[in-house]
């Protein structure tokens, strides 16, 4: 009890001084937290787009030939399902020319996309709002639009023309990762207008988290040998999620790097402090041991001293980091659904614990300095 009320004199006589180590404490705290959280956004963010853009682990593209019909990527995507290992999924993808759509109150420019419901099996689009294509039967033919589209005045319900004037009711907004403004729509409802397009793209889009591009390409060749005929230009995989691993890796270790210097200086910041106090507090510490409080007492005193300031700025660190995590990770996000990070509490407390050994050390050199100091050298002050 001795010990603890002497520990709080001792807060209490350097009020100054441990506000400043406190302020030290809490600006380096927050910049770990900061340092980790900013790592692991921008991690998830590049990992994010490249998924929404290219695909996840692992997807694979085949391009057909230009003689490719409609009714020919039809087919070929159901043969190929059928001759794919379990739980892969398999779509038809038919791009034509950039159309204008005419909407009640504007004209927008949108690329055309003509799928089936099983694209959103392959890519996993986050759906925003409404709902996918499906099979839900309707007197008018039906679409999907991407982020990009809906923030031009068209939501789900809006009913857009085509430039040939057919109606298309939209059922649903997904984020594709696109900037560009594009409409899905069903290349079963739609096979007569993309024929009608001598300049469109069709492929074939595969995703499975064990396939290899060679295995769809020799399936693909199987059925080109069976049906007689050469639809297939290339087969190739178009995620790169693998290839960013690198890019990755080295951004994580120049955080780490950065983090590093941030421990190293609250460390040098907190010392730095102790060390610029420590002959005052060490005369104050022999004569508070020359008035009879023994020497490990006055130790323990400063060690809970420290620890107790040490704690103050790890709430005021905490809570700072805390508040102002979410506006550094909306802030660090390139997009609007990125998968935030959660707080990095392993970080937090690995600066809390840094925080706590360096206002402890912080303390060593007036105690060493007590302790050294001989009695009667103390007895003539």
């Amino acid at each position: 009890m001795k010990t603890l009320r002497l520990a709080g004199q001792l807060l209490r006589g350097h009020l100054r001084g441990h506000l400043l180590t406190v302020a030290t404490l809490l600006l380096g705290l927050v910049g770990i937290v900061t340092v980790a959280g900013a790592s692991t956004t921008m991690a998830r963010t590049i990992e994010h787009q490249s998924t929404l853009e290219r695909g996840h682990r692992v997807t694979i593209s085949a391009y057909l030939r230009a003689p490719a019909t409609p009714e020919d990527v039809i087919r070929l995507a159901t043969q190929l399902e059928r001759r794919m290992p379990d739980r892969a999924a398999v779509a038809p993808v038919v791009r034509t020319p950039a159309l204008v759509i005419a909407e009640p109150r504007q004209m927008l420019e949108a690329q055309v996309v003509l799928t089936s419901r099983d694209l959103q099996t392959v890519r996993r689009w986050p759906v925003i709002d409404g709902a996918w294509l499906d099979d839900t039967e309707s007197l008018v033919s039906t679409g999907v639009i991407n982020r990009a589209a809906s923030v031009l005045d068209v939501g789900v319900g809006t009913v857009i023309h085509t430039d040939a004037g057919e109606p298309i009711v939209i059922r649903g907004i997904v984020d594709d990762g696109s900037r560009d403004p594009c409409v899905y729509l069903r290349l079963d409802q739609h096979a007569d207008t993309a024929a009608l397009h001598t300049d469109r793209e069709s492929l074939l889009t595969v995703s499975h988290p064990e396939l290899e591009a060679g295995t769809a390409r020799d399936v693909l060749t199987g059925i080109e040998s069976i049906a007689e005929t050469t639809l297939v230009d290339r087969v190739e995989r178009t995620d790169t999620l693998a290839e960013l691993a690198a890019e990755l890796a080295a951004t994580t270790i120049s955080f780490i790097v950065v983090g590093i210097f941030s421990v190293l200086s609250l460390t040098v910041g907190i010392l730095n402090i102790g060390l610029s106090r420590s002959r005052e507090r060490a005369w104050e510490l022999s004569l508070r041991r020359a008035l009879g409080m023994p020497r490990s007492a006055l130790a323990w005193a400063m060690v809970i001293e420290s620890q107790v300031v040490a704690g103050v700025a790890a709430i005021a660190a905490v809570a700072v980091s805390v508040l102002a995590h979410p506006a550094m990770v909306s802030a660090m996000a390139t997009l609007p659904d990125t998968a935030a990070s959660s707080y990095p509490a392993d970080a937090a407390v690995l600066g809390l614990g840094v925080g706590a050994l360096a206002a402890a050390v912080g303390n060593i050199a007036p105690v060493a300095r007590m302790w050294r100091l001989p009695m009667s050298t103390i007895m003539r002050l």
